[in-house]
């Protein structure tokens, strides 16, 4: 009986050691996504006459590299249970990451998407602005003179497409 409890009890303490090595080790690479996803800012204003032209010149005359509907970004915002729009897409992006949470790895995984995500945007250059459409089914993300990318909402999903001006 003695030999059954020691051994319950030694396996309760692998598995919490278990557990707590691989939650400091999660926390530890949080922390450090934290501290990049922190140098990262979006910024947000209302599209205006300049934005629209810019919109115009990124549309006709920029190189499109990729144009998508329902991409990573899309598949992001399903799997946290938001729906696939230009509003959650900005809301994902301007949005400080959500904190790290012990007891859920599940939240603690969204969480860490959430800053891999804004990484992932914030590589294209440093002055990101989303200008939005009055209706805002439309945005432009202007992310630095060479790049911009255009969301628009659709029945199915966020369509997303990536310019570069070519040279």
């Amino acid at each position: 009986m003695r030999t059954l409890l020691l051994s319950i009890l030694l396996l309760f303490a692998v598995l919490a050691g278990w557990w707590l090595f691989g939650a400091l080790k999660t926390k530890t690479h949080y922390d450090a996504l934290l501290k990049e996803e922190g140098a990262t800012s979006f910024a947000v204003t209302a599209m205006d006459e300049h934005s629209q032209a810019l919109l115009s010149e990124v549309q006709r005359n920029w190189s499109c590299r990729e144009d998508a509907t329902n991409t990573e970004i899309s598949q992001l915002l399903m799997l946290v249970g938001l729906a696939p729009s230009v509003t959650n897409v900005i809301y994902l992006l301007h949005s400080p990451m959500p904190r790290f949470n012990w007891w859920s790895a599940t939240r603690t995984r969204q969480a860490t998407m959430f800053g891999f995500m804004k990484l992932a945007y914030s590589d294209f250059g440093t002055n990101q602005t989303f200008h939005v459409s009055d209706d805002g089914h439309l945005a432009l993300l202007h992310c630095s003179s060479n790049t911009a990318v255009v969301f628009q909402d659709e029945t199915n999903g966020v369509r997303e497409a990536r310019f570069f001006r070519v040279k």
